[in-house]
């Protein structure tokens, strides 16, 4: 295998991939053309390529090119898979895309109901849009998911891997079963404390206790519009770019990261960071539904932006682009965190008394 080539093709491709990701789920084209971006590079996802590919990563040497290889692995692997399930989620994304629910008399498209959901200060409405929106993932959507998750199952298997738990764990070098423990440990650990914490808030945003609570609830917990005032619309660019200028980031000189934030009704309720060209071109979306989540969601997506805007131009294309996600994680965390800080709150919002936002937090 010629690794230099394989490298230059796999940037390519994520490259076609991401921006058709991005356009989609931006609402911007109504198709996720991802099938003909994988026919044009079909040759990275063959069989050869991950037999070969897992032969050389198993004798490499140093830790830069092990770590490399490992990554270029993963990702041949996904392309696999990716490759046999293209036009399955192709047609879940349309699908998705075209799909609307009927409340009230009122016709939503799907994507656009979660915005409508936190928004809705009616319970029994909130319920109404939650179960019209499951039946629809119920029959519409899961069978497809369903079909698309058996496939990767059965060609993990096929791949040489006992199962599919099996080859991510070995893939993304991942203790499963460990951090299955470390779980279970941190959930036994607040048991005891977690209702107290809990209920009061819910009680106070939401109206109601634990034991009345549904899952319609969530989204106009989570949005607090009780602190809209607080975090006004006009005040959320502002805030990201003085936030981001106190760190010495000048974000209108950061031309390789363009920020969306228009409402489209086929647009994904959920905010997403597009890196097409790492770090040339960068897509910061968000689709605002109002409040603190909003402000939550710009920091969160803008550290992955930033991230990926920041790169060494000079690395290898697998540091660049590939890799553990844990890396551009820890940037979009310790951003979004901010909007629990109390001398964020102060600075940047002018919020006097910060405790009962620290409470809901």
């Amino acid at each position: 295998m010629d690794l230099a080539a394989y490298r230059t093709q796999a940037e390519a491709f994520v490259c076609e991939c991401s921006r058709e990701y991005y356009e989609h789920f931006a609402g911007l084209k109504h198709d996720l053309a991802i099938e003909p971006i994988y026919e044009r590079h079909a040759p990275l996802f063959d069989r050869a390529a991950v037999d070969e590919l897992r032969a050389i990563a198993a004798h490499s040497s140093g830790d830069d090119e092990r770590r490399r290889l490992a990554a270029l692995l993963e990702f041949c692997v996904e392309g696999f898979i990716g490759q046999a399930t293209k036009t399955t989620e192709a047609e879940l994304a349309r699908r998705e895309a075209t799909l609307t629910i009927e409340v009230d008399g009122d016709t939503v498209g799907y994507r656009e109901a979660a915005f409508v959901q936190s928004n809705e200060a009616d319970r029994e409405r909130r319920e109404r849009l939650e179960q019209a929106r499951l039946e629809a993932i119920d029959e519409q959507l899961n069978p497809l998911a369903r079909e698309a998750l058996e496939q990767a199952h059965a060609l993990a298997r096929e791949l040489g891997w006992r199962s599919y738990r099996e080859m991510f764990g070995e893939l993304k070098r991942i203790d499963l079963e460990g951090l299955e423990r470390q779980t279970a440990v941190f959930s036994r650990a607040s048991d005891e404390v977690y209702a107290s914490i809990v209920e009061p808030e819910l009680e106070r945003t939401a109206g109601v206790t634990l034991d009345r609570l549904r899952r319609s609830d969530l989204p106009w917990f989570h949005r607090a519009v009780a602190f809209d005032s607080l975090f006004p619309a006009e005040g959320l660019l502002p805030s990201f770019e003085q936030t981001l200028k106190g760190l010495g980031i000048d974000v209108a000189a950061r031309a390789n990261v363009t920020l969306d934030v228009e409402r489209r009704p086929k647009k994904s309720p959920r905010a997403f960071c597009a890196p097409v060209r790492v770090p040339q071109e960068v897509y910061l979306v968000i689709g605002p539904v109002g409040g603190r989540d909003d402000y939550v969601a710009l920091l969160h997506e803008g550290g992955h932006a930033q991230h990926y805007a920041a790169v060494d131009p000079s690395l290898a294309f697998e540091f660049r682009q590939l890799g553990d996600s844990s890396v551009t994680e820890g940037f979009a965390f310790l951003f979004d965190h901010l909007v629990e800080d109390a001398e964020w709150l102060r600075r940047r919002l002018g919020v006097r008394d910060v405790a009962p936002l620290a409470a809901h937090a």
